[in-house]
């Protein structure tokens, strides 16, 4: 019933389990701090490129600090609403979580999916030495088999905590949209992505001097 503190101190006895919940706590600490900068700069990073709605004031910096104060804040924002959201309701947190992990999973897999590609193409060499003139590191002739590793835990992975479980994200019954939370969040995220790509790539053209390309 107590969870991770319960089975560390009944484990471990409480000098040992406290202090490793204590390096929990300083880890979960760090790992929020990195994801919420990451965050912030994808954020800023897109608008900079006029990529999202309201990308003019989500682009600005602060003169004073250096920092873009809108992605900061928004970012924070709505990392603090979903958090609070695990009082009201458990299993929906439970399956924005489980979304946001096969999110990552997909980020990485939109990285390891095309450098696979390329090196079965014969087009992605690691060569020579960098601007220091240190060697480049290089995996050889595991390049490859190592790369499709990665790609297919990935993708593997991606499967295994997006499918529809219902004894895992709808055990009461009821709420068939916890257990195809992630699917359905994918579908309608990739639709608005194109959506807002054509209605930006129309609204473009139209505003494109004529004989000008957009």
């Amino acid at each position: 019933m107590d969870g991770l503190s319960y089975v560390l101190t009944s484990s471990l006895g409480d000098g040992v389990g406290k202090a490793l919940l204590a390096d929990v706590v300083v880890a979960i600490a760090v790992a929020t701090l990195a994801i919420q900068t990451a965050a912030c700069r994808m954020l800023f990073s897109m608008a900079r490129d006029s990529q999202l709605p309201f990308s003019a004031r989500l682009s600005k910096v602060n003169p004073r600090t250096g920092m873009p104060t809108a992605p900061a804040l928004t970012v924070g924002t709505l990392a603090a609403a979903l958090l609070l959201l695990n009082f009201a309701s458990p299993d929906a947190f439970l399956a924005i979580g489980t979304t946001c992990i096969v999110m990552l999973y997909l980020a990485y897999a939109m990285v390891t999916g095309p450098l696979l590609l390329r090196r079965v193409r014969g087009e992605f060499t690691v060569q020579g030495t960098d601007e220091t003139g240190a060697r480049l590191f290089s995996l050889g002739r595991w390049g490859t088999p190592v790369n499709a590793l990665a790609l297919l835990y990935g993708l593997v992975m991606t499967v295994n905590l997006a499918w529809p479980r219902a004894a895992v994200y709808d055990p009461a019954g009821g709420h068939w949209y916890f257990q195809w939370f992630t699917v359905l969040f994918l579908v309608v995220t990739l639709a608005a992505g194109f959506g807002y790509r054509a209605y930006r790539t129309r609204t473009a053209t139209a505003r494109a001097p004529e004989g000008v390309p957009a």
